[in-house]
């Protein structure tokens, strides 16, 4: 869990630490009113407060980072030939690591990154060929809708925000976990964006909430 605390306990010069790690305070990140503290005085009471938006992305790419581990990378339907994407743009492109079909592969012979483009210097890969990679990137911060009330009307609803990732939304119908899909062959409903597709009858005396974490 992510903390910050006041480090001027005078407040003459308000500044807050940001932690990344939540009450242990390593790798702390000094802020001031210039880079997303906010300062405010009323009636003669200091209140301190940080800007998440402001300070999110320094954050993310300074002290914040994750490792996915096992992604099964799928070939880029833009282009022909061996490239390839990864779902997220990694922290230093060298640090990818990459098996096929369980062979460890050494970067700058057999692949080089760009962002998520993955470019394979081997010969051509086979369909029947597996590309997994390992590495590590940024974390965002994030936000979290928990228990968000939908509106259903001819069996589509709208959520609030935009979720960082379809994958991770969570839709009840009347206390039930709905099954998502990318299409509505066998799937309860799809996601576009802010937009839930129902592939089942949900009608206004329904309860239809969601779970999701936004930026």
């Amino acid at each position: 869990m992510s903390a910050v605390r006041v480090i001027d306990e005078h407040l003459l010069t308000p500044v807050l630490v940001y932690s990344g790690s939540g009450g242990v305070f390593e790798n702390e990140l000094v802020l001031n009113t210039k880079d997303g503290l906010i300062k405010t005085i009323e009636s003669g009471q200091l209140s301190l407060s940080v800007d998440i938006n402001a300070i999110s992305d320094q954050i993310s790419k300074k002290y914040i980072n994750e490792i996915v581990f096992n992604e099964h990378v799928a070939s880029d339907p833009a282009q022909i030939g061996n490239f390839f994407n990864l779902a997220s743009t990694p922290t230093d492109p060298a640090s990818v690591q990459l098996w096929l079909n369980g062979q460890l592969l050494t970067y700058g012979d057999d692949y080089t990154v760009n962002n998520r483009l993955i470019t394979m210097l081997t010969s051509p890969l086979a369909p029947e060929d597996k590309l997994v990679a390992s590495y590590s990137r940024p974390i965002t911060l994030k936000q979290y809708a928990f228990g968000e009330r939908l509106t259903v009307a001819n069996n589509q609803a709208a959520l609030k925000n935009t979720p960082v990732s379809s994958n991770d939304v969570m839709i009840f119908l009347n206390g039930q976990l709905l099954l998502r899909g990318i299409t509505n062959v066998s799937s309860d409903y799809c996601i576009e964006g802010q937009n839930i597709i129902f592939n089942l009858e949900v009608d206004s005396t329904d309860i239809v909430l969601s779970t999701y974490a936004y930026s």
